[in-house]
Order: C-alpha cells, then sequence, then structure tokens
C-alpha cells in the first residue's frame, strides 16, 4: 500500500528535490508540514512554517539539538541550528523523536566504526 502526501507549495518557494524521499513526514493541527530525512552522514529538515527552507545537521549537532529539546539545556559554544524555529508542542515532539531516531543510528554506526569488527550480512 502506497501513501501520497501532497506538500503544499509556499509563495516563491520550491518544495525541496528530497520531499519524496523523506522519511518523516508531519502536519500539526494547522496544516504546517515538516519532512525530515537523512543523506549521507546528514539530517535533513524542511517545513512549510519555514518557507520550505532546508536545515543540514551534521550527528553532532542532531546530538545536540535532540538533548536540547528534551531537557531544555545548552551547552556553551554548541552549535544548534534549531534553536531560533518557534515550534508548537506537537511540532516539538515530532522533532525530538526525528532527532531521536537518527542520532539512534548515529551512534550505532560510530560504535561499529570503533571496534571495527562488524559485518553487514
Amino acid at each position: 500500500m502506497d501513501l501520497n502526501i501532497s506538500l503544499q507549495e509556499s509563495p516563491c518557494v520550491s518544495i525541496p528535490e528530497w520531499a519524496n524521499e523523506a522519511t518523516h513526514y508531519f502536519e500539526n493541527e494547522y496544516g504546517e508540514q515538516w519532512i525530515a530525512t537523512t543523506k549521507g552522514d546528514k539530517v535533513l529538515i524542511s517545513g512549510l512554517d519555514i518557507g520550505w527552507d532546508i536545515f543540514r545537521l551534521d550527528s553532532e549537532e542532531a546530538i545536540a539539538e535532540s538533548t536540547r529539546l528534551s531537557s531544555g539545556k545548552i551547552v556553551e559554544g554548541q552549535n544548534y541550528p534549531l534553536i531560533n524555529l518557534v515550534l508548537n508542542e506537537s511540532e516539538k515532539f515530532w522533532m525530538l523523536t526525528v532527532l531521536k531516531s537518527f542520532t539512534s543510528v548515529f551512534e550505532l554506526i560510530k560504535k561499529y566504526e570503533y571496534e571495527g569488527d562488524y559485518k553487514a550480512g
């Protein structure tokens, strides 16, 4: 069964080219849509609410943002690319879920690369 999602256009701004490959989708109670996926070692996040601008977070930034969203704590000197986004509660929960899922994968990859004995398959 295929799921067909129609993303809303923003005036003068195009939906990201990777939108049809997005692995996470969210629409809040006001119809504002968000999408997210990974490309290599980056998390890509975009949304109608921000004119479909794209945030590209590396694993360190994704972990920092995940921690900030869940605890509210900010570490001086740490980069928080999403800190200026105005998110309602449902968007915060979605963003946290997305970041947690990706950071879990990033941490597993890092662990297996460190141990050096992981063999796929």
